[in-house]
């Protein structure tokens, strides 16, 4: 039990003592009161009166009820009285108490509001706590992201820069691996150039500088592009170049070919009721797109030999070759003529 307890339990416990002191106090007074006034009816009111009231007179005896009854009413006012004064000492403790109450319930408020102020702290504590740690995860978060941008696009710049890297060196080699190829084709082909196609550019073109197999650093300005299947050539006045790196290689006439005009200097050869167009052992066919290359046409006769053919005897047979075409010489009246024939060496 507290402090205040304790008093407010003395408080309440003398205030009840008080109250029964005065009510047994005022039983006294008027048993008393009660038992005077029967002395004075039994005995005479002088014994009364000298015992009640010393400052009257006696002289009324046998009334003495009369004065019985004002001292009965003297005697009870003072009873009264002092029930009164006790009364206010019991007021006082009244106060005493209401006032430890207040006390009591003012400490109460003045706790329950500590403890509230200290609940609502707690509480703001406890919600700033995870505004705390989300605001730290959202940052770390940002943080890990944004690191994990950066690596990325270092990651792409580095694949770019490998990629390109990557193109290059292929490029490079692709050019270093195309002049090697026209470099073994230029050689491969530079015996069969020189064996069946020696001189064809002549003339001025010789003069010129254009023989097959000649390489140039740019191209006339007056070319068409033409193509055989994938490859592809360029063809200007008559002849015909292939890119090789970075020049140009000149070479015959490719079959397969179609031009739009042809070369200069050319005559019509049948054969097997087909015109065809030979041009300096060079043959073409009218096409619906131009002329196009062809092969020497099997039984054509011509009546001179380009320049530059080779002999060649097989099995006792002179022959007469160029541009990949077989000449049989043959005797018409006086006059020799030529015939293209098939390749002996191919019939066994």
């Amino acid at each position: 039990m507290t402090s205040r307890s304790r008093i407010k339990y003395l408080a309440s416990l003398l205030t009840v003592l008080i109250a029964v002191g005065s009510l047994l106090f005022v039983d006294f007074a008027f048993a008393r009161g009660r038992g005077g006034g029967g002395g004075s009816r039994g005995g005479g009111g002088r014994s009364f009166s000298g015992s009640h009231s010393s400052s009257r007179s006696a002289g009324s005896g046998g009334y003495g009820s009369i004065r019985h009854s004002g001292s009965r009413s003297s005697a009870s006012r003072s009873s009264r009285s002092g029930s009164g004064s006790y009364g206010g000492r019991s007021g006082s403790y009244d106060r005493s108490s209401r006032q430890s109450t207040r006390t009591d319930r003012s400490g109460t408020r003045q706790g329950s509001q500590t403890e509230r102020q200290g609940s609502r702290q707690e509480t703001q504590g406890t919600r700033q706590a995870p505004r705390t740690e989300k605001q730290g995860t959202r940052q770390e978060s940002r943080t890990e992201k944004q690191g994990t941008r950066q690596e990325s696009r270092t990651e792409r710049q580095d694949t770019r820069t490998e990629t390109r890297e990557d193109q290059l060196d292929k490029r490079q080699d692709y050019r270093k691996d195309a002049r090697e190829d026209w470099q073994d084709y230029g050689d491969d082909r530079w015996d069969d150039w020189n064996h069946h196609w020696h001189g064809y550019y002549g003339g001025a073109a010789f003069a010129a500088g254009i023989v097959v197999g000649a390489a140039i650093a740019t191209l006339p300005p007056a070319h068409t592009t033409v193509y055989v299947g994938t490859t592809t050539y360029y063809y200007s006045s008559g002849v015909y170049y292939a890119p090789q790196g970075t020049t140009y290689v000149i070479v015959p006439p490719p079959t397969g070919v179609v031009v739009q005009d042809l070369p200069a200097q050319c005559t019509t050869v049948y054969a097997n009721n087909t015109a065809y167009s030979n041009c300096s052992g060079a043959y073409y066919l009218r096409a619906d797109d131009g002329y196009k290359v062809v092969g020497p046409p099997l039984g054509g006769i011509v009546y001179t030999l380009p320049d530059g053919t080779n002999e060649v005897v097989v099995t006792g047979t002179k022959y007469y070759v160029y541009g990949g075409g077989y000449y049989r010489p043959y005797y018409s009246g006086g006059t020799v003529i030529y015939q293209i024939v098939a390749d002996p060496t191919e019939g066994g």
